[in-house]
């Protein structure tokens, strides 16, 4: 428990939920608490209220209007990861079974990977230069005819080194134009300058706690085209 003289100084962390955020989550919770799918005025309402979410969400990562992609929304910045890793590498299994990523990811980027490597696909893991950073060069030697998925965060979550991902995408598709790139943004969405359009990958992970939001509430932005597998049945 937070005392009143307490300084918080573990923001890059996770953060205290705004004030406006709290308000909203529980205007949600009180008044517009219906099904978004229902056609009753209470389900317009909270239809109206993730419309509006995901316009913000989309302006956030430079894609007002979503004309690039879509908005997929998750739990958190975990499963973000899982439907950007593991989601792709399922859609793509016929095309190959060779997922790269980096050595300094989250870990919820390496679990996923280590889950797929026990579904039978190899995993290359490639590790950064003595500044921390993952050279563009080094991932596109990684990739092979086999290779479905490459990731690479935007912002290392324990050092805070800026990874060059639409390079390394660029790289990356030089090699095998088909792949997919997905991006662990957690730690970047608004404290790096974001334009998912320029940055190369298909599928990028965010997460609300990160940015003075609810713990819980996550999304995945999705390019137009891209596939990706549920990881589970049910729902829309």
């Amino acid at each position: 428990m937070t005392r009143a003289d307490d300084i918080y100084l573990d923001n890059a962390a996770t953060t205290r939920a705004h004030p406006e955020v709290v308000r909203t989550v529980t205007a949600c919770l009180e008044d517009d608490f219906g099904n978004p799918a229902s056609a009753h005025h209470v389900g317009i309402a909270a239809e109206a209220r993730v419309k509006a979410a995901r316009a913000s969400v989309a302006l956030a990562l430079g894609d007002d209007e979503l004309r690039e992609g879509d908005i997929v929304w998750t739990s958190g910045g975990t499963e973000a990861d899982a439907l950007g890793v593991i989601g792709a590498a399922r859609a793509r299994k016929r095309r190959g079974d060779h997922v790269v990523i980096s050595a300094i990811e989250h870990p919820a980027v390496r679990e996923s990977a280590a889950l797929l490597k026990h579904e039978g696909f190899d995993v290359t893991t490639v590790k950064p230069d003595a500044t921390g950073r993952v050279a563009p060069e080094a991932i596109a030697d990684a990739v092979g005819e086999r290779t479905v998925v490459v990731a690479l965060m935007l912002v290392n979550n324990e050092v805070g080194t800026i990874q060059p991902v639409a390079e390394a995408s660029r790289a990356a598709r030089a090699e095998r134009p088909e792949l997919h790139v997905h991006c662990d943004a957690v730690q970047g969405l608004l404290t790096v300058p974001m334009d998912v359009g320029s940055l190369g990958a298909d599928s990028v992970a965010v997460s609300a706690h990160k940015l003075h939001g609810p713990k819980g509430v996550g999304a995945l932005w999705l390019r137009r085209g891209a596939r990706i597998a549920p990881l589970w049945a049910g729902g829309g």
